[in-house]
């Protein structure tokens, strides 16, 4: 009987979800192809100064970098006259040459090794012509939820209503220049079997699926670094000696807003480096991505860089938020990497960044999850969403989509239990 009882609410459920998606939202939609269309003081009225990357500041300089691959899509929600969310989405160009490291093996050199990346090749140039677009909520330069924010005293359920509406409206306004395959929306920060007000979104056809945790190193009450390695274990605190004494040969240096324009191209080249080994690339980043945040953010964005006498063998840049710094995008010349630990005395010179400005909290990403729980960073779990267009665009979207899965990692506590 109880599970008779149980099959009939679930298909009463299903019907009732089936009858709300055809069903608007009792929220009125404003649609906006650029931030500059947007009413000013209707989008401060809903984003605080805290939420740096969906500011007009920060949405501005996105589209000042003038990407090939991203048209920018902006929405609006309001309550009567009064403005109760935005929603900033990026329509992406995604083709097979988004998935797969580009790095050769390490055993290129043997018979198999050669043969390996060979039957690679050939798979992946048949996967480059392989073409989807995708909407998706969010950001693809940044992890975190920076897609979508309303304000506090409105009903939950109601406005990711709302949300799923104007995503839909916006998939058919841009279906002139060609079918969105998928609608994709990311980052929100919860548990894998935690409910949350987001889950709302599976009524509308959703599909949730975690990826890897964004990392952030919470600094307690340390007021230096000597502080912060005093508070490791003798193990890891040896491993940051270790590290400070190969990089002694490093020399570091800000770059202005000048100097940014200037090295745009060398910078470009050299995060293409750390991106090719990622197996996930929704987006390539324009020459002109760092210019434009350094104009657009001014004194919020800054780039250093890493020299061994005249040459450049690194760089990293940070944005600063409120009570918490970014570690942005960075670029290693990896033949100099492991003699001078440069990718370790930079995730380092992020905690120095983070106590020197007072920062709560230094948000890291969610690549190299080992490494960087090695320093002190603890992983904060991010749930997503999909919605397919129709069971052809599912065909399209899913060889792109089975590689976003979590990674397998074992976590690491460098301090002190005591």
């Amino acid at each position: 009987m109880r599970n008779l009882t149980e099959f009939r609410a679930a298909l009463k459920r299903r019907v009732e979800d089936r009858a709300l998606r055809k069903t608007a939202s009792r929220f009125g939609v404003a649609l906006f192809d650029s931030i500059h269309y947007a009413n000013a003081a209707h989008w401060d009225a809903v984003v605080p100064d805290t939420r740096l990357f969906l500011t007009r500041r920060y949405l501005a300089a996105l589209e000042a970098s003038n990407p090939t691959d991203i048209t920018f899509r902006y929405a609006m929600l309001f309550d009567g006259q009064r403005p109760v969310a935005v929603i900033s989405a990026q329509l992406l160009e995604i083709s097979g040459a988004s998935v797969g490291s580009r790095v050769a093996s390490e055993d290129q050199k043997s018979p198999i090794g050669a043969l390996v990346d060979k039957v690679r090749g050939a798979a992946r140039n048949a996967a480059d012509k392989i073409e989807t677009r995708v909407l998706l909520c969010g950001n693809s330069w940044v992890t975190g939820e920076h897609g979508f924010a309303c304000v506090a005293d409105v009903d939950q359920t109601e406005i990711f209503h709302g949300l799923a509406e104007a995503l839909y409206r916006m998939r058919r306004a841009d279906k002139l220049d060609g079918q969105v395959a998928a609608l994709l929306i990311k980052d929100f920060p919860v548990e894998a079997d935690e409910a949350h007000d987001s889950d709302e979104l599976e009524r509308f056809g959703y599909k949730r699926f975690s990826v890897d945790p964004q990392m952030v190193v919470p600094l307690r009450d340390w007021k230096s670094f000597d502080d912060y390695l005093a508070a490791m274990t003798g193990k890891y605190r040896r491993r940051v000696k270790s590290a400070r004494k190969k990089g002694s040969a490093l020399q570091r240096a800000e770059l202005d807003a000048t100097g940014v324009a200037a090295a745009a191209d060398w910078m470009h080249d050299m995060l293409d480096a750390v991106a090719n080994k990622a197996t996930l690339r929704l987006t390539t980043h324009p020459r002109e991505y760092f210019t434009a945040l350094k104009n657009g953010l001014g004194d919020a964005f800054r780039v250093f860089t890493y020299s061994i006498g005249d040459q450049i063998v690194g760089f990293r840049t940070t944005i600063y938020n409120h009570d918490s710094i970014e570690g942005h995008y960075l670029g290693i010349d990896y033949e100099h990497n492991t003699k001078h630990a440069i990718y370790q005395n930079i995730l380092y010179d992020y905690i120095e960044d983070g106590l020197a400005a007072g920062a709560k909290n230094i948000w890291l990403g969610r690549t190299a999850l080992e490494i960087k729980s090695s320093i002190g960073a603890e992983p904060r779990p991010m749930r997503c969403f999909i919605r397919h267009r129709n069971p052809v665009g599912n065909r399209a979207v899913k060889p792109l989509f089975r590689f976003v899965k979590p990674t397998t990692w074992t976590p690491r506590n460098p301090f002190d239990a005591s």
